[in-house]
């Protein structure tokens, strides 16, 4: 009997744990979506490269020709004028973690 309560107890607190790990992960990336938004609307590229890696880059189809374009994040961020609002808005809707995806 004591076998059996302790192992639901550790299944209890292993799954508070990683209960609390999501949440804190999920914070962490309401923070850099934020960054992102907030960033790129406001012309803050300080705020906006920071929700990036630094080796990251933006990959995309040229829609005139479909061609793979790849810009680093310095070459992204340059695209902004610092300080120049955009007329744009931005919302996170949803955030879904899938193991170290999210």
């Amino acid at each position: 009997m004591k076998n059996i309560f302790s192992i639901i107890c550790l299944i209890t607190f292993a799954s508070t744990l990683l209960a609390q790990g999501k949440q804190a992960d999920e914070g962490l990336i309401r923070i850099t979506l934020n960054n992102y938004i907030e960033g790129r609307n406001n012309g803050d590229t300080a705020r906006l490269a920071s929700a990036f890696h630094k080796s990251a880059d933006l990959r995309f189809r040229n829609e005139e020709n479909g061609n793979l374009v790849i810009w680093s994040i310095s070459d992204y961020v340059g695209k902004f004028t610092p300080g120049k609002k955009i007329n744009c808005t931005g919302k996170i809707v949803s955030i879904d973690i899938a193991g170290s995806a999210a």
